[in-house]
């Protein structure tokens, strides 16, 4: 995600959160251990006489080698696109940074347990803001990146002119 005075934004009310490292190296290194096992595979079933079944396999590893690239470049594209979509929003001269405790919008019940959406009560000036996630935080993913628990304060940046929310990284407020 973007930098904002040496800190990182790592979640936005509109997106969500960016691919972390962690999900990049497995999309790379998927995507070239499936291409190199693949012409492995049709090497190993060359030089056992198995050519068929060397073809077969390759062939499917070289499909599954492909369908890693072409959602790589597709995660890759949208977090490029997220990161110009965040570097506009920061262009506002109005754009502020403010704190506030998280609380629990809606919940919503899911085989994997339940889903929030939050919410952000905050104040500039004696005005008065409200913004909610626009989609529940399936992954629980909103709660992972501040860490926040009961609460806890966290740190943002808000944008009047587009009316968006960017939340940093793990920070505490005094």
């Amino acid at each position: 995600m973007v930098k904002y005075n040496g800190r990182k934004i790592v979640y936005t009310f509109k997106y969500g959160v960016g691919l972390t490292k962690r999900v990049k190296v497995l999309f790379i290194g998927g995507t070239v251990f499936l291409f190199i096992s693949s012409v492995l595979v049709l090497v190993l079933g060359y030089l056992a006489d198995k050519l068929l079944l060397g073809w077969l396999c390759c062939i499917f590893l070289g499909i599954a080698s492909v369908l890693f690239l072409v959602s790589s470049v597709y995660f890759w594209r949208r977090e490029r696109r997220i990161d110009w979509e965040v570097l506009n929003w920061l262009t506002d001269e109005k754009v502020f940074e403010a704190t506030a405790i998280p609380y629990v919008v809606d919940k919503m019940w899911t085989r994997a347990g339940y889903v929030y959406k939050y919410g952000l009560i905050f104040e500039k000036n004696g005005i008065a803001f409200k913004k909610n996630t626009e989609d529940y935080d399936y992954m629980r993913i909103f709660y992972k990146a501040v860490k926040s628990k009961k609460d806890k304060e966290i740190n943002f940046l808000y944008s009047p002119k587009y009316g968006e929310v960017m939340v940093f990284e793990n920070e505490k407020v005094k």
